[in-house]
């Protein structure tokens, strides 16, 4: 699962396994890492001990997984994948706000301030990841 993006259909399984032999896999839905800085596993984290069964998960809407195998004390490397769902229906979110190019304050640039806001006018939660960058000037 190394930083790779996969679509799936509404409702599509996925697969998380263990290459291993042994092991707990700790994986997470919500972005995060499922192990803490401490070492311990995040709050966040779902496990499963390998047991020669496939870790199976459903996906709704667009998400984030990451994920590593915990032996003992040591932890494997972090894998991560997006999976974003097919056809997801967008068109009722909006940009409510865009604040854009604001002035410095006395202490604070004022790039730190940007920011766009998005607006969801319906029923239904939408998880939206968004990516952005600055390519040039200020």
């Amino acid at each position: 699962m190394n930083e790779v993006k996969h679509e799936l259909a509404h409702n599509e399984l996925i697969r998380i396994t263990n290459p291993n032999a042994r092991g707990t896999i700790f994986y997470t839905l919500d972005g995060r890492d499922p192990r803490d800085s401490g070492g311990t596993a995040a709050a966040t984290a779902h496990s499963r001990v390998q047991d020669n069964t496939d870790i199976k998960v459903k996906f709704t809407a667009t998400q984030v997984v990451k994920a590593r195998v915990k032996y003992n004390d040591e932890w494997s490397a972090l894998q991560e994948a997006t999976f974003v769902i097919k056809d997801e229906n967008f068109s009722g979110l909006c940009i409510s706000e865009i604040h854009y190019y604001p002035e410095d304050s006395e202490t604070i640039d004022g790039n730190e301030y940007e920011f766009i806001e998005l607006f969801n006018p319906g029923s239904n939660s939408r998880t939206v990841y968004l990516r952005m960058h600055q390519q040039s000037g200020r």
